[in-house]
């Protein structure tokens, strides 16, 4: 391949490059002009220790109820000389939107 060849692909994706930055840039000006705003996304939590006979069945019903599995860990305890064992989940879904001003994050 010459220089020739080799500098007229540059150019060409130069330009290619240059024209899909001016739409997005374009597009998304005309989404701010029209009004469209993103909002931040406002989760509700809570958490959940289902014993393993329990889990199969609690998973679902979690599931049904729009909660994804945020972080889970099987923890152990002793009562009485027994070991029982759970899953502890922290679990979120989609929040209402709120009515008022939001708290800061700290």
């Amino acid at each position: 391949m010459n220089d020739d060849t080799q500098l007229a692909k540059l150019i060409m994706t130069s330009r290619l490059i240059l024209f899909v930055a001016v739409v997005l840039l374009a597009v998304q000006s005309w989404q701010v002009l029209q009004g469209h705003t993103t909002q931040r996304q406002l989760w509700e939590y809570t958490i959940e220790a289902p014993t393993d006979a329990a889990l199969p069945k609690r998973l679902t019903a979690i599931g049904l109820n729009g909660w994804e599995i945020v972080s889970a860990r099987r923890a152990t305890s002793e009562v009485n000389g027994e070991t029982i064992a759970a899953y502890e989940m922290i679990l979120r879904r989609p929040a209402a939107k709120p009515t008022g001003e939001l708290p800061p994050i700290p």
